[in-house]
C-alpha cells in the first residue's frame, strides 16, 4: 500500500510539472503586444452633418488664426472654419458634402489655367492632385479684403458670394493664392460653390489694358481662361498656352485659307512670324464688340461652324512683325463643359477696319 501511494504521488507530481511547463512554454511563445504610439488618439466616427464646426486640432492653430475667433454658430465664418479644417485634414468626403453641385474651379497664371465645372467628387480630386500643397497644414486663411469679387453661383443658390476666403500657400510649391467662394442654397444652408486659384505675383502690365474683362480672375470660367491666355501669350509661357489650346488647333487667315496643327506647331509659327518682333507689351486686347472690325457683316461666332460652342471672342491689335496686324482669339466649351482656346483668325492688317 505504501509503495502504491508513493508511485501515485510520483505520477501526480510528474503530471503537474508537465502541465505547468506547457503553460510556461505557451506564454513564452505568445507575441508581445506592440504598444500604440503615444501620439495616436482613437476617436469615434462623427457624422459630418451632426455638428456645424469642431474645434480645430492644436497643430492647426498657428496657421489658421482666423478660426480662433469666436464666430457665431450658424454664421458663414463658422462654416468657413469647417471647410478649412476638412481641407487641412484631407477629409475628402466631408469636403464633397460642403460643395455645391456643380462646383466651379478656376485657375489662372503659370502652371495651368482655365475654368471648369465638375461634380464635388471630381473637383476634390483635381484640387488635391494639382492645386493643394503636399502639406495642407501649411496653408493660411483669412477673410478676403476684396469682398466685391464676383463668381456667379449655381442654380439653387443666392447666385452670389456672401463670404470670400483668401488662402495663401496653395500650389505644389506653396506659391499660389486662392479665393474660396461661399454662398447659401435655397434651404438657407451654406455651400462652398467655387474657387479661383491665382499666382502670387502680379500678371503683366498688358492685362490692365484689356477692355471688357476684369483680370486677373474674370467673372466666369471663360473669362478666367481669357485672362490666363492673354497673360501667357504676352509673357511667352508656351507650356501654359499648350495646356489651354485645342488639339488640333485651327489658325485661319483673313481672306485666305486656314490650317490645323498641334499646339506646339501653331505656337512656333506665332512667335516666329505672327507676333511683333520688338515688344509684346504693345498688343491690345478687348472683348468690347463696338471695338471689333466689321468683318464684312459676318458674325464672328459663325466662322467655325455651328458645331463649335463659342463662349468668348477676344479682338487683339498689334500683331505681325511690324505690329500692324490683328487677330481674333476664340474660346470655346467642349461637350465635357471645359473651356479651351479653340482657334484664331489672323489678319496682316486690322481686318476691314
Amino acid at each position: 500500500m505504501g509503495n502504491r501511494f508513493k508511485i501515485f504521488l510520483f505520477i501526480l507530481s510528474t503530471l503537474i510539472l508537465t502541465v505547468c511547463g506547457q503553460i510556461e512554454v505557451g506564454i513564452e511563445n505568445q507575441p508581445t503586444p506592440t504598444p500604440l504610439p503615444t501620439d495616436v488618439i482613437l476617436v469615434p466616427e462623427t457624422d459630418i452633418n451632426e455638428v456645424l464646426v469642431r474645434d480645430l486640432k492644436p497643430d492647426l492653430e498657428p496657421n489658421n488664426d482666423f478660426c480662433q475667433e469666436e464666430w457665431e454658430v450658424g454664421s458663414p465664418e463658422k462654416f468657413a472654419c469647417r471647410l478649412i479644417e476638412y481641407l487641412a485634414e484631407k477629409q475628402l468626403e466631408g469636403l464633397a458634402n460642403l460643395m455645391a453641385d456643380p462646383f466651379t474651379l478656376i485657375s489662372s497664371g503659370q502652371g495651368g489655367g482655365g475654368g471648369r465645372e465638375d461634380s464635388p467628387e471630381q473637383a476634390v480630386g483635381v484640387l488635391y492632385e494639382s492645386f493643394l500643397p503636399p502639406n495642407q497644414e501649411a496653408m493660411f486663411f483669412s477673410i478676403d479684403p476684396n469682398q466685391d469679387q464676383t463668381l456667379p453661383g449655381p442654380p439653387g443658390t443666392t447666385g452670389k458670394p456672401i463670404l470670400i476666403l483668401l488662402g495663401d500657400g496653395w500650389g505644389q510649391e506653396g506659391q499660389r493664392t486662392a479665393n474660396l467662394f461661399i454662398t447659401q442654397n435655397e434651404s438657407g444652408e451654406y455651400v462652398w460653390y467655387g474657387i479661383h486659384i491665382n499666382r502670387l505675383e502680379e500678371v503683366s502690365g498688358t492685362i490692365e489694358k484689356i477692355q471688357g474683362l476684369v483680370c486677373p480672375g474674370g467673372a466666369s470660367p471663360a473669362e478666367s481662361l481669357a485672362c490666363t491666355l492673354i497673360d501667357s501669350l504676352v509673357s511667352h509661357q508656351e507650356t501654359t498656352l499648350q495646356q489651354l489650346m485645342g488639339d488640333p488647333f485651327t489658325l485661319a487667315y483673313w481672306g485666305s485659307e486656314s490650317r490645323m496643327d498641334t499646339p506646339s506647331g501653331i505656337l512656333n509659327e506665332l512667335y516666329q512670324t505672327r507676333l511683333p518682333t520688338n515688344s509684346l507689351n504693345d498688343i491690345t486686347f478687348t472683348t468690347d464688340r463696338s471695338q471689333f472690325p466689321p468683318l464684312q457683316g459676318i458674325p464672328p461666332e459663325t466662322m467655325f461652324g455651328p458645331e463649335v460652342n463659342i463662349a468668348l471672342i477676344i479682338y487683339s491689335e498689334g500683331w505681325g512683325e511690324d505690329g500692324q496686324g490683328a487677330a481674333l482669339l476664340y474660346i470655346a466649351q467642349n461637350d465635357a463643359g471645359d473651356y479651351y482656346w479653340h482657334s484664331m483668325v489672323f489678319s496682316f492688317q486690322h481686318f476691314d477696319k
